[in-house]
């Protein structure tokens, strides 16, 4: 009903920061709200931190989901779902499906993944391909979303493997001396150190001629 009522812009008032972006120029975009919260909603629930602690935790507590199970059942919500006979409401299922690829392809190009989210979140995403193949929808729309996305990700499989960067990869923790700092902040130190003897060493004189 909201939608129905919201007229274009009046001309003349720029656009400012508390107004969403959209794709439809001057008229609201009804469809860019659930782009963000889509969005902001899946993209924290594979933030790669906490997907890297949800593929650990299992392994310590069964009773704890593990990022799989997370992924499935997102997944099962998001796109294995039927599809909504409301055109408006089907296009916004479509906005969450194409939100949850993208979190996940984002993910899974994460430079610094541990190996058990990266191969998690790979097999996740073969599976969907592997779905969608299997479900190409009956409507037009479903079906150009449905092909379109599974042939994204098909080019995402066959993309040209880049080895990670030494700076992305985990490192040794430097040896002795223990609590090793930068050489900037050891010759602070060092000279400070240097200052305190050479006082202590004044006052002892000035105290001895006293």
């Amino acid at each position: 009903q909201v939608r129905r009522q919201m007229p274009p812009r009046p001309p003349g008032y720029p656009h400012n920061r508390e107004l969403f972006e959209g794709y439809t120029g001057a008229t609201f975009d009804v469809y860019a709200p659930a782009e963000v919260a889509a969005s902001l909603v899946l993209d924290l629930i594979v933030q790669p931190e906490r997907a890297a602690r949800l593929a650990y935790q299992k392994d310590f507590d069964n009773t704890l989901p593990s990022l799989a199970e997370v992924l499935d059942r997102v997944s099962g919500r998001v796109w294995r779902t039927p599809v909504a006979s409301d055109a408006y409401d089907a296009a916004l299922q479509r906005i969450a499906q194409q939100s949850w690829i993208d979190a996940l392809v984002g993910l899974a190009t994460h430079a610094k993944n541990p190996p058990a989210v990266h191969s998690t979140v790979h097999h996740h995403l073969r599976t969907l391909e592997t779905w969608l193949g299997r479900y190409p929808g009956v409507d037009t729309a479903t079906r150009a979303h449905r092909s379109t996305t599974r042939y994204d990700l098909q080019r995402f499989f066959a993309r040209e493997y880049t080895a990670p960067k030494q700076e992305d990869q985990l490192t040794v923790p430097p040896g002795e001396p223990i609590g090793q700092i930068d050489p900037d902040a050891r010759r602070s130190w060092r000279r400070a150190q240097h200052d305190a003897v050479w006082q202590r060493l004044d006052w002892q004189e000035c105290s001895s001629n006293e």
